[in-house]
Order: structure tokens, then sequence, then C-alpha cells
């Protein structure tokens, strides 16, 4: 079963409508030009921190907004550029209205042996909050949601694929939501719980036939038994 999705938590409407909220949010990066391009999640090995210096490095009035927990790799080991922003670990309450405030979403994971087999939940979630997404090829990504999300497979094309989100026009923006908005209906929660209530069913019904089966072979196997006993008696 793949990961699945909040939407209604990250749904842009959503998160604007919520003004307290919002508020909270403008204090955090409100002093921050656009065009904002943004990651949440945890900070660690799994990240590729040199691609997020190029990024920040490749057009100074873009500005990198980061949020999450640094864990497991030193916090002086961070780029810092003047246009790259580390805000720390934020509440999941206000992670949809940090998004509602970015241009483009980022997953600029490293590929190595720590995401390997990772399937970013965060896809989903910056779909569903309705954001152009530029990722490195993770597995699940390419492989899932290739059609929707610009992969990258160098620093190079990364940019690129930041430059060209940017410079999305209005039209192309309406259809990509669009698609977006599709394919997180197909991968809300419920979904995925209807999934695994169908894969249970469906296994304790084999079960169920082969404890049938293997009594109706057990029933045979006696009565083969008492047949052979009155036989040998009879003889």
């Amino acid at each position: 079963v793949p990961s699945a999705v909040d939407a209604e938590h990250y749904a842009a409407a959503r998160a604007t409508a919520d003004a307290a909220a919002m508020a909270k949010a403008d204090a955090l990066q409100g002093a921050t030009a656009r065009p904002r391009l943004g990651f949440f999640g945890v900070i660690d090995e799994r990240l590729d921190l040199d691609l997020v210096a190029r990024v920040a490095d490749a057009d100074p009035a873009w500005q990198v907004v980061m949020v999450g927990p640094v864990a497991k790799i030193d916090p002086q080991a961070l780029p810092r550029r003047a246009n790259l922003h580390w805000l720390g670990q934020q509440p999941y309450a206000l992670l949809p209205q940090l998004v509602a405030g970015w241009d483009v979403c980022l997953m600029p994971f490293a590929i190595n042996e720590s995401t390997e087999f990772i399937s970013p939940t965060k896809t989903l979630e910056y779909m569903a909050a309705g954001k152009p997404i530029v990722s490195t090829p993770i597995h699940d990504v390419r492989a899932m949601f290739g059609e929707l999300v610009a992969i990258a497979g160098d620093a190079d094309a990364f940019v690129a694929g930041c430059r060209d989100a940017l410079a999305e026009s209005d039209a192309g923006r309406a259809a990509r939501e669009e698609r977006m908005r599709a394919c997180v209906s197909e991968h809300s929660w419920d979904a995925a719980a209807g999934k695994v209530r169908d894969a249970l069913a469906a296994a304790l019904a084999t079960a169920d036939r082969g404890a049938s089966g293997t009594a109706n072979a057990a029933e045979r196997i006696a009565d083969e038994a008492t047949t052979q006993r009155k036989l040998a008696t009879a003889g």
C-alpha cells in the first residue's frame, strides 16, 4: 500500500482561510522575498546538501526555505547563503500555511543507500497543496508520480526544473493542478484503509477455503479408514 495523504489538511483554500495560522507562517517567512522554493521534512543524511546550495546559488533572487529538524548530521555542515533560510522544526498544523507561501516545492534527496527504498509522503502533501514539485530520481517518486513531478538527475537539471516551474503559464498551472487533484483523490487515507481492508478480506476468505478443504479431506480419510475396517472384519 503506497503512501497516502490528508488532502483536506494541505488544501490551499483551507490553509489560507485560517487567518491565525497564516499570521504565524507570515511571522516566520513573510519577510522573505519571492519567489520561494521550499522543503519540509527531516534534514538529515538523506538530503543532498550540495544540491540545496546549488539551487540557492543558481539565482540570488530565489529564496530557498528549509523547514524541519536537523538530525544525524552536524548543523554546522548546513550550507549558508543569504537566500537560504533554515526555519527549524515547525508544527504539523502550520505546514499547509508555510507551503501556501511557496512557489515551488523541492525534494532534493541524495541518491544513496539511505534513500534507496524511501517513498516520501511529502510528494502527495505538496500535490494536495497544488504546488509544482522538483525532485531527484527517487524510485517511488519517478515510478508513481513521474508524470506530475519534474524529475532531475543532476544539479543542472534540478535547477532547470525549478526555472521551468517558476515560468509555468496560467493554463499550464491550471492543468497541472487538475491532474494533481485527481491523483491525490486516489491516494487518500480512506482509500488506503479500504485497500488494506479488501486485502485482509481476501486473505481471510482464502484461509477459510483452505480450512474447509482440509476438513473435507480429513472426513474423506476417516470414511476410507472406516470402510477398510469393515472390509477387514467381513473378510
